[in-house]
């Protein structure tokens, strides 16, 4: 019987010999060549799956890359809080053998990317991720709701956030260049002093102006004491809910921070952010809820709610024919018996936020 060959595993197995090789010897070391005899290959063999150092070198990269993003969604599924915070920010840290290699694998290709397109692209991404992964710390240790992925925090928090990235890049470096003076649990203990003395500090939320009468304005305006199914995502101008008087599971409300009655009213910067949040929670939702897709609409014309806010509903595959398309506003305006119990709303509202914002990181 033939030999049946696990390829998939094979070019794991190369990729890891590459990161060895470039954590000791440095990138511009890490030839095809030294790659082989590293892994216990011919280059023959190694040439089969990989023919050039950069084929490798952006194999290796997407590897680490999937590696990393594996263990913050793991961690995404905890509870938000000074724990969770911690347990993002120490991925990034060179705790451990496998964290240690990706950092100087990372250092390496930094400098690489000076003159690699795809590296440099990839450079500015990694940057922002790592910042959106210290709004969220932030946001967490101050308990405050998680920033929706291309909203910035307050003035005063974003330059917090923007310390707490600078902490983070300078651990890192001096995990990897003086680990006999900064070791995984010194590097633990700053961290978590960073995130108490952030914990410390007064967090107002903004006090938006509220007008008279308006029903979904006057809960957005209350911001964090509201409970997980009304903010599911808070970004600079807009406030996500699961709706409160529907029978189906996962119909989300988008609804902007500042008062609007139509389209036209939005400012440009919320136009552009509200593309982004549909795209996102579609996204979410299809994983949560299991829907084939979502539908949107707009109508503001209740009493009570003439608010500009948009209907964001999932299409179940099992949905009845008479409730797909403009007859789905069945499930609208249930009696109060039929709606979606808050508990299983507020289990949504956590795994569609915790989606929203994996998503946005990796």
């Amino acid at each position: 019987m033939p030999k049946i060959v696990d390829h998939a595993a094979r070019r794991t197995e190369i990729a890891h010999a590459l990161w060895r090789v470039i954590a000791r010897d440095g990138l511009e070391g890490a030839s095809v060549r030294v790659v082989a005899a590293e892994a216990g290959w011919s280059l023959g063999a190694v040439r089969h799956y990989f023919a050039t150092q950069d084929e490798l070198v952006e194999f290796a990269t997407d590897l680490m890359i999937d590696g990393v993003r594996e263990r913050l969604l793991a961690h995404f599924d905890m509870e938000p809080g000074m724990p969770r915070a911690q347990a993002l920010l120490e991925e990034l840290l060179p705790l451990d053998e496998r964290r240690v290699g990706e950092v100087n694998v990372w250092l390496a290709l930094l400098g690489r990317a000076r003159r690699e397109p795809r590296l440099a692209q990839l450079r500015l991404d990694a940057w922002e991720a790592e910042r959106y992964l210290c709004r969220i710390a932030v946001s967490d240790v101050l308990g405050r709701p998680t920033p929706g992925p291309n909203a910035l925090l307050e003035e005063d928090l974003e330059s917090v956030a923007a310390q707490l990235h600078t902490v983070i890049d300078g651990l890192t470096i001096h995990g990897v260049t003086v680990p006999e003076k900064a070791g995984a649990a010194d590097l633990c203990d700053q961290l978590r002093q960073a995130l108490l003395a952030i914990a410390d500090r007064p967090a107002p939320a903004p006090a938006p102006i509220v007008e008279a009468g308006c029903f979904a304005y006057g809960n957005t305006a209350q911001d964090e004491a509201l409970p997980i199914r009304e903010r599911i995502l808070v970004t600079d101008h807009w406030r996500v809910a699961h709706a409160v008087d529907s029978s189906l599971p996962g119909w989300l409300v988008v609804l902007p921070r500042t008062h609007v009655r139509a389209l036209d009213e939005l400012s440009p910067q919320a136009t552009d952010e509200l593309g982004r949040i549909l795209h996102d929670l579609s996204a979410a939702l299809r994983e949560v809820v299991g829907c084939v897709k979502t539908y949107v609409m707009l109508f503001a014309e209740a009493e009570g709610c003439g608010h500009l806010h948009i209907h964001l509903v999932p299409r179940m595959p099992d949905q009845p024919a008479d409730a797909t398309g403009p007859r789905v506003v069945r499930y609208l305006g249930a009696e109060q018996g039929d709606r979606v119990p808050t508990a299983t709303m507020d289990q949504i509202a956590k795994a569609v936020a915790a989606s929203v914002a994996a998503r946005a990181v990796v």
